[in-house]
Formats: C-alpha cells, sequence, structure tokens
C-alpha cells in the first residue's frame, strides 16, 4: 500500500483506526485541522492583527485548505495531477 503521506500520519491514525475504524481516523485528522487552524489564529494575532481578523483570515485558509483538497482528490480525471 502507498501512501502520498509520511510514516507520521499512518502512526497518528493506527489506534483509532484499529478501534473505530476509519471513523475514528476521519476524527483524528479533524482535531488535527482545528488544531492548526488555531495556531493560524494564534499566528495572526501574534502579528498584530486584533482578534477578528485573525479569526477571519484563519478561518479563510482553513476553508482555502479545504476546498483545495477536494478539488484535487477528483481533478485527476479531467485536469494534471495537483500534488
Amino acid at each position: 500500500m502507498y501512501t502520498k503521506h509520511g510514516i507520521g500520519l499512518s502512526v497518528l491514525i493506527a489506534v483509532p483506526w484499529a478501534v473505530a475504524g476509519r471513523f475514528g481516523a476521519d476524527v483524528v485528522v479533524m482535531i488535527a485541522a482545528s488544531l492548526l487552524t488555531a495556531q493560524m489564529y494564534l499566528l495572526g494575532r501574534e502579528s498584530g492583527a486584533n482578534a477578528a481578523l485573525a479569526g477571519v483570515i484563519a478561518v479563510a485558509l482553513a476553508s482555502a485548505s479545504r476546498s483545495a483538497r477536494t478539488r484535487c482528490s477528483y481533478s485527476p480525471r479531467f485536469l494534471p495531477p495537483c500534488s
């Protein structure tokens, strides 16, 4: 089996996969995405943005990342690879 991710993601989701299957693995990935969004917010605050602006930017970046992943998962049928 080939994965485009390094060994880290496989190790991270091994136990949740064993306990709850795909649902457990998806929960771990959602938690990681939420933590990354929080870190983007904190980076915005540390860079000098007020709370509202940092929040809007963090949510916008997280949403853009989600739409890019969705687009890339279906695009090989129509477009060159997104990797």
